[in-house]
């Protein structure tokens, strides 16, 4: 199986090479200008350009390239003794190259359109070349997984610590900010803002200082305020009623 795989592996070395190194002599011949003219003089021309069909053999044999160099390691993997979740991440890694197949079928559809086409063949040329380029980083991408994955795996806690501190010293300053709002609210009013908190029974549980009770006068003098109401008050302030109805609505809020 070794050598098997071993010749698989050269066979597509030296097809990928053949493929795409003839388009250097193919585009230089029919690209390039003759000696003692100027680039513009070849756009400008009319000539056809024969390049353009080598064009769409050499991104058919790439789809072709890259489908037999997606399946080659496929063998191996199914007889690698893993467990299955370790194997399909393995196959995942792997599978991630099928994406530079699917750029490879886009670019072969504009180069056609190329063809077909004639009047700005720029446009779909730059289309081209952003489909080439995403193939290219998809290849890099694939090739660097599997040591990326170890690079993680090696200096990952570090990574993780740090970003566990820097999560803590962020909470920290959310509270700092809020005890300085505290602070300068007391400083502007000259009373402390009261702060009410809850148990997980959704009572409210106030500080000494500071009691709900069912008002039906406000503060000010001569100035009612509807039934229902309710305001904060300060218990060292005023004096709170001593006997109120009982509601069952607003009962959790003075019992």
């Amino acid at each position: 199986m070794k050598g098997r795989l071993q010749y698989l592996i050269w066979v597509g070395i030296i097809t990928s090479f053949a493929t795409y190194i003839t388009g250097i002599p193919i585009n230089a011949y029919y690209d390039a200008p003759s000696p003692g003219h100027s680039w513009s003089s070849v756009m400008l021309s009319g000539k056809p350009n024969h390049a353009i069909y080598w064009g769409l053999v050499q991104s058919t044999l790439g789809i072709i390239l890259d489908l037999y160099i997606f399946i080659i390691p496929l063998p191996i993997l199914y007889q690698l003794k893993l467990w299955t979740r370790k194997r399909i991440y393995v196959a995942a890694v792997f599978s991630t190259a099928f994406l530079g197949v699917v750029a490879n079928v886009v670019s072969l559809v504009y180069r056609v359109m190329i063809i077909k086409d004639r009047m700005d063949g720029t446009w779909y040329l730059y289309a081209i070349l952003l489909c080439t380029v995403v193939e290219l980083n998809i290849a890099i991408i694939v090739c660097s997984m599997p040591g990326f994955v170890k690079f993680v795996r090696l200096h990952g806690g570090r990574w993780a610590s740090a970003a566990s501190r820097w999560s803590k010293n962020s909470t920290r300053g959310e509270s700092r900010s809020s005890s300085g709002f505290s602070k300068m609210y007391s400083l502007m009013t000259g009373r402390t803002e009261p702060v009410v908190t809850f148990d997980p029974q959704q009572r409210p549980l106030a500080p000494p200082q500071v009691a709900y009770h069912r008002a039906y006068r406000s503060l000010q003098p001569e100035t009612n305020m509807p039934d229902g109401q309710y305001e904060l008050m300060e218990s060292g302030s005023r004096d709170l009623p001593t006997s109120h109805s009982h509601d069952p609505y607003t009962s959790w809020l003075t019992d």
